[in-house]
C-alpha cells in the first residue's frame, strides 16, 4: 500500500501486539478457520477439526485443553462479529 502512496488499512495499522506465547493460538485459529462450513451463513469451526489440528501438532493434554478453550472463545467472538457486520 505504502509503495503505491496509500496508507495501511486500519486493521493492519492498529493491530494489537500479541503477548509472547499467543502465536500458537492465532496460528491455529487462522488455519482452523479454513475448516468452516459455509452455506446460508458462516459456521463455527468443527470440533473434529480442532482435535485433528491438536493431533497433527503433537500438543500435550494441557496444551490441548488450553487451545480448545481459546479457539472456542475466539470463534464465538468472530462469529458474533461476522453476524453483527452482516446486518
Amino acid at each position: 500500500w505504502m509503495k503505491f502512496g496509500g496508507e495501511l488499512p486500519a486493521m493492519i495499522r492498529d493491530a494489537p501486539e500479541l503477548m509472547p506465547g499467543l502465536q500458537l493460538y492465532t496460528r491455529a485459529f487462522r488455519e482452523l478457520s479454513t475448516c468452516r462450513q459455509i452455506g446460508m451463513g458462516i459456521g463455527p469451526i468443527p470440533w473434529t477439526a480442532v482435535n485433528d489440528w491438536i493431533n497433527q501438532n503433537d500438543l500435550t493434554q494441557d496444551q490441548a485443553e488450553t487451545l480448545r478453550h481459546h479457539i472456542q472463545a475466539m470463534d464465538q467472538a468472530y462469529l458474533e462479529w461476522v453476524n453483527k457486520s452482516s446486518k
